[in-house]
Parts: structure tokens; C-alpha cells; sequence
């Protein structure tokens, strides 16, 4: 929903309806009672334009502030989904018999899903052919 779309619904007294976003039921609120101050001729048509801006720039903030949390819930979910689903291969290939370096890489991308780090199974793979080189160098 559109800020003058809400702004029409506050103007003409219409309710809102069924909105499920706090940024527009508190714009819808903050434009009702500027409304009623208008009308009242308790403040004045230059200062309820700047009141009506003040509450636009409020409105696209808190628009801004939810559609980055519906992401980072998105981000969330899905990190949820596929932890879910490294663990179900991980217990597979446990049950088929599968030498641990075919699981690793499955657990080290299931902890970077349950931790949010994607970077995790990467810094492990460098660390281990760190771990050889190192190895190998000695060794001669």
C-alpha cells in the first residue's frame, strides 16, 4: 500500500482495513490525528504540511526497516532449510557407509547454515591443505 493511498483512507475518515504492516497502521494513525488538528483549527495548514512530510519520511523509513527484516527472516528460514538437509545427508551417508571425507564437507556446510558464516567451510578447506602442506614439509 501506497503513503497516498493511506493518506486518502486518513483524509476521508475510511478505515484503513486489514493491513498487516505496523508502518502503515502507524501512518494511518499519525494522519488521522493530523486530520482531527487540522479541522479542528488547532494548527495550521503550514505546519500540517510539514507535519504530513515529517510523517511520510517516517513512513518510508519504517517501510525500508521492515522489508530488511522480511529478508534477513527470508535469509533465516532458508539457512533453517538447508542445515535440515545437510543433516539428513549427513545421517545417509553415515548409514551407506561413507568414509569421513565424503562427510565433512557435508557437516562443515551444515554448521555454516546453523551459524550463519557460509565463509566456515572455505577457512576450513584452507586450514586443512594448510595442515598438509605444512605436513609434506616436514616430512622431506
Amino acid at each position: 500500500m501506497e503513503f497516498c493511498e493511506i493518506e486518502t483512507a486518513a483524509r476521508l475518515g475510511e478505515p484503513l482495513g486489514d493491513r498487516r504492516y505496523p508502518s502503515h497502521r502507524a501512518a494511518y494513525a499519525s494522519l488521522c490525528y493530523l486530520y482531527k488538528l487540522y479541522r479542528e483549527g488547532a494548527i495550521p495548514r503550514e505546519q500540517a504540511a510539514k507535519e504530513k512530510a515529517q510523517i511520510r519520511r517516517e513512513f518510508a523509513a519504517d517501510c525500508q526497516e521492515e522489508a530488511r527484516q522480511q529478508a534477513a527472516y527470508a535469509q533465516y528460514q532458508e539457512a533453517i532449510r538447508r542445515a535440515g538437509t545437510r543433516k539428513s545427508e549427513i545421517v545417509l551417508a553415515f548409514q551407506a557407509g561413507k568414509p569421513a571425507g565424503e562427510i565433512l564437507p557435508l557437516a562443515l556446510d551444515c554448521i555454516a547454515a546453523m551459524t550463519g558464516e557460509d565463509a566456515f567451510p572455505q577457512l576450513c578447506q584452507r586450514a586443512g591443505e594448510r595442515g598438509k602442506k605444512e605436513e609434506t614439509n616436514g616430512k622431506l
